[in-house]
């Protein structure tokens, strides 16, 4: 099922797709990620597209990482709450990763954002995103934590694998969850891209 977003401007729109910012972990490059958030609350039509993973939320065994992060589990939450909604993001979806789902990290996700000025969308490792346009066009954004498959010659293996296994008419693949990037682009039968 599509989670329809409707445009309702006859304007450009843009799609940042944030994964695993972590951002209570000392690791997390916070003077990037303040740009990144200030160019979203700035830019008219700019969706944001949490792929997974806000904070760190360690469980079990490695719990005894948050003893060697300077941020606590309580400050880890004020600022995913911070980020969630009071950053200013117009945020299309938020998935949860699996940090997220650790823990009763989950359920503290979905009612941050249920508490939202803006009910944010939260979805669990997927989202199938379809915006459409007044002049009918539409944009579908299949979006996961992280799809099934590896390869070591391509960090696109898994949404490859998604585009040709699946094939749902999404225009756009993304996933996180791997920490390292790679884009890729290919033509599928009948023409679609």
């Amino acid at each position: 099922i599509w989670q329809k977003i409707a445009v309702s401007e006859n304007k450009p729109i843009g799609l940042c797709l944030m994964g695993d910012p972590h951002i209570d972990d000392d690791g997390c490059n916070w003077p990037r990620l303040l740009d990144d958030i200030a160019v979203l609350r700035r830019t008219p039509g700019l969706y944001g597209l949490n792929i997974g993973d806000t904070t760190n939320n360690w469980v079990g065994r490695l719990a005894r990482l948050f003893g060697h992060q300077e941020t606590s589990q309580t400050s880890a939450r004020q600022l995913a709450e911070w980020f969630l909604t009071g950053a200013g993001i117009n945020w299309a979806a938020v998935l949860l990763g699996n940090h997220d789902e650790w823990n009763e990290g989950g359920e503290i996700i979905k009612r941050i954002c249920a508490a939202a000025p803006v009910r944010i969308p939260v979805h669990e490792w997927t989202a199938k995103i379809e915006f459409t346009f007044p002049n009918g066009a539409t944009c579908r954004v299949n979006a996961a934590h992280d799809f099934k498959g590896r390869s070591i010659y391509s960090t696109t293996h898994g949404p490859l694998r998604e585009s040709i296994w699946h094939q749902d008419g999404a225009h756009i693949l993304s996933a996180g969850h791997i920490h390292f990037g790679g884009l890729q682009q290919v033509e599928l039968p009948g023409g679609h891209n």
